[in-house]
């Protein structure tokens, strides 16, 4: 069983998240997020698993050690033809999410204006 810390590194690096943008979201600096990845402060007050869930995306019971799954319950009711577009943009670069996203919109309007 993979230990706790090991879940949340991993966890972030699916997501392309830095240790800075899961401090940003928790409220505490790179290097707390960095000990709990470590296992080096294995104690985490409860406000702080809670937005740490947030942050990765996951279940409050993944970061306790209890809940294995990843994806947020609203999530697993997406239809199952999403869940691969999604995955492939969660591995995007900050950047390269928003170019997605911008050329989403973009073929979104071309056609809105094609079918007019």
């Amino acid at each position: 069983m993979m230990k706790i810390g090991a879940k949340l590194y991993n966890r972030r690096k699916e997501l392309n998240m830095t240790l800075e943008d899961v401090a940003k979201i928790v409220g505490v600096s790179k290097s707390t997020v960095r000990k709990w990845e470590t296992g080096y402060i294995a104690n985490m007050k409860s406000d702080k698993i809670s937005l740490l869930a947030k942050a990765l995306q996951v279940p409050a019971g993944f970061i306790m050690g209890f809940d294995d799954k990843t994806l947020p319950p609203d999530e697993s009711v997406l239809p199952e033809d999403f869940k691969p577009l999604l995955n492939k943009f969660r591995k995007l670069t900050k950047k390269g999410q928003e170019e997605m996203l911008s050329y989403l919109e973009y073929l979104v309007n071309k056609e809105r204006q094609d079918n007019q």
